[in-house]
């Protein structure tokens, strides 16, 4: 029986730093602003830094480091990077028992272009992770208490077979959905209710409830309407945002150190939020405040390296967060 399996994306991420590009503004582009390299040329590298990513890897990497016995369910080609991811994963102590291979398609790979400010600019292929396939999972060897889902792929069954197998075993489900698994949700809004921890940042919120996104508490108040049991909205910078029980906690975030690098840093804290509801019987208030500081702490420790895992907090760690240093306030649900 495993304490917890992650189902979803498995990447192979390349970090580059110190490249000679130049930054220029255009209403064109989603951030505002954007690189310029100049075309045609050889552009020097200050330093290259490889590490498995992905959704599903990051979560089980923390899940395994804090003691849970954790198992993966992801898509890998068979080829060099599956087998570095894979090597990765064991290394980890993750069982692969459940890992699928593609002998068509590559193992899905990422270049990260990073700034001295710690922002990023990925190039992303999606390759086996979209092939990940509901079909191929051995349903019934998922013995498992909690199935926490990640990006799922283009494979629509995946995630109403996830849940219904949730339902029918009474295991308990988080998600921090992709791009595919948002779309299917905003046409089956009634699915929420079977999500013990759903975990979304506030542009994906804005984006299922139809609301602009600087029309926060309306976005909460209709997202917490769907009745997810535990709702939590991440907000980077500005921290966190969860309901549940009709009550609402906001926090910021821990301060002291400069960010090197985001990767990673929403799948740390949706790992360390889940961790502290694992094994309890009864979720209280102090239960949720402490699932925020594991979050916040983990995401915070993580933003200081490069790549998602290295900065991954230990189980000695986990259990000695200074609780001073992150301040969360809670306040009654106003629907």
């Amino acid at each position: 029986m495993f304490d917890i399996i992650t189902l979803g994306s498995a990447t192979w991420d390349q970090f580059l730093t110190d490249l000679d590009y130049t930054v220029v503004e255009n209403k064109n582009f989603i951030t505002g602003k954007g690189l310029c390299f100049p075309k045609g040329s050889k552009l020097k590298v200050g330093k290259a830094i490889f590490s498995s990513g992905g959704g599903a890897t990051n979560t089980a990497a923390s899940f395994s480091r804090w003691g849970l016995k954790t198992a993966i369910v992801c898509r890998l080609g068979k080829d060099v990077l599956g087998r570095l991811v894979l090597e990765d994963l064991l290394e980890k102590n993750i069982d692969i028992q459940f890992l699928q291979f593609d002998y068509v398609v590559p193992t899905a790979y990422s270049v990260i272009i990073l700034d001295k400010e710690g922002d990023r600019t990925i190039f992303s292929y999606k390759g086996s992770n979209e092939r990940l396939s509901a079909w191929e999972i051995p349903w019934a060897s998922l013995s498992t208490n909690w199935l926490f889902l990640d990006s799922l792929g283009k494979d629509d069954s995946l995630l109403k077979t996830a849940v219904k197998f949730a339902q029918k075993n009474h295991l308990h489900l988080a998600i921090n959905p992709g791009v595919y698994e948002l779309a299917l949700l905003k046409k089956h809004p009634q699915w929420l209710k079977y999500f013990e921890v759903f975990i979304c940042n506030l542009e994906e919120a804005a984006y299922f409830t139809n609301l602009p996104y600087n029309q926060e508490k309306k976005i909460v108040q209709v997202f917490a309407s769907m009745k997810p049991n535990i709702l939590v909205i991440t907000k980077g910078v500005k921290g966190s945002l969860v309901v549940y029980n009709n009550k609402v906690w906001e926090n910021g975030v821990f301060s002291g150190k400069k960010m090197k690098d985001q990767t990673g840093a929403g799948d740390a804290f949706a790992a360390g939020f889940v961790s502290a509801l694992i094994g309890v019987n009864q979720i209280n208030d102090s239960v949720i405040e402490e699932a925020i500081r594991r979050g916040s702490y983990n995401a915070y420790q993580v933003i200081q390296h490069i790549g998602a895992k290295a900065g991954i907090i230990t189980q000695k760690e986990l259990e000695k967060i200074p609780k001073n240093k992150l301040i969360i306030k809670k306040s009654l649900l106003k629907l």
